[in-house]
């Protein structure tokens, strides 16, 4: 495949400015940052939605937003009394599983290691398993949620599933990798002291 300078211009640009979002967020505060990956959530659960209706599925669209409101509500409380961890982890798992693609799969798996191991260790003080622990199961998950995804949009005869972000596809297209890693680190980092 050639290079095409102007795609890449494109995705470059559209990455930018939604890094330039997402760190704005979540520097500013705990709230601009929860409620900007509500939406980005939300966003996501209509394009999975769509995607759906092209595989002639009939999804009850009101009651999976509602749902989808009260369980990303609902992981708010999961450690209330430490705010800046409730904001970390997604920060680190998004940032990994952005590195976690199928073209790059063993960096992927070394880079989440080390800097679970590194934020495990110096960031966090937290436990050195529990990071070793996310830091290897995550790079698989997120392939995992990749596949599905690409599975699901190969089966619809779509490219991508949203326009949201030119050059990157839709939302869903940019957080695949997040459909199986969120639930099970919220669950690990329960489990694990």
């Amino acid at each position: 495949m050639a290079l095409n300078i102007k795609t890449l211009g494109t995705r470059a640009l559209t990455a930018l400015v939604f890094v330039a979002v997402l760190l704005g967020c979540l520097l500013w505060n705990y709230y601009s940052f929860t409620i900007f990956f509500f939406v980005v959530a939300m966003m996501g659960l209509n394009e999975f939605y769509n995607l759906s209706e092209k595989l002639n599925a009939r999804p009850y669209k009101i009651a999976g937003f509602i749902s989808g409101a009260f369980t990303y509500l609902s992981f708010l409380n999961f450690n209330s009394g430490n705010h800046s961890l409730l904001v970390l982890i997604p920060f680190v798992i998004l940032l990994v599983a952005l590195f976690t693609k199928r073209e790059c799969t063993i960096f992927g798996v070394l880079m989440t290691i080390g800097s679970g191991l590194i934020v495990g260790r110096y960031i966090l003080d937290a436990s050195i398993f529990l990071w070793l622990v996310l830091g290897t199961i995550v790079p698989v998950l997120a392939t995992i949620g990749d596949l599905v995804e690409s599975m699901l949009k190969r089966q619809a005869g779509i490219k991508d599933t949203g326009s949201l972000m030119p050059g990157h596809g839709g939302i869903l297209d940019r957080f695949d990798s997040l459909i199986f890693v969120s639930p099970f680190a919220v669950v690990i980092v329960q489990l694990i002291p």
